[in-house]
């Protein structure tokens, strides 16, 4: 069905357009190419000059999970984004990708609870949570909440 589109998407990753090369990401992930296509795609787009662009990138590396491993260190790397979204999404994306990295992902993630952005601390929270850590958290009153995994 929408196969004869892959050429055409693949090239609009590289359009002017920010709006165009992130929708053309995100038609791709909806398609469903071959990962070997779409991760060099997402890394390239992770170094992207717009935010959205880089969040995207970020976003799909995380839904294709381990298979996209190689994009580990390029998303240790935009873990430093200027960009709260896109460090919101790449804390959870490498956890996706790497879930057997638990200790590594441990001591990069911990850095990010104490971000300016409520958003990423946020996602930090919720994906060492998932990595069944406890953490302690003040909230803006003051007070240490602590943070269970969820017991399954």
């Amino acid at each position: 069905m929408a196969r004869p589109a892959v050429p055409t998407l693949i090239r609009s990753t590289s359009d002017s357009s920010s709006w165009v090369r992130e929708y053309a990401i995100l038609a791709l992930m909806k398609i469903k190419i071959p990962v070997k296509k779409m991760v060099p795609l997402l890394l390239k787009a992770l170094k992207d000059k717009d935010e959205e662009v880089r969040e995207s990138a970020a976003l799909s590396l995380g839904r294709i999970g381990p298979k996209a491993g190689i994009a580990f260190y390029p998303l240790l790397k935009a873990l430093k984004d200027k960009d709260w979204r896109v460090r919101a999404r790449t804390i959870e994306a490498l956890a996706l990708i790497a879930p057997k990295a638990k200790k590594r992902l441990r001591k990069e993630i911990k850095k990010y609870l104490s971000d300016k952005h409520f958003l990423v601390r946020s996602a930090a929270i919720r994906t060492l949570n998932n990595l069944k850590d406890r953490i302690k958290t003040p909230n803006n009153r003051g007070y240490i909440i602590v943070h269970h995994p969820p017991k399954r």
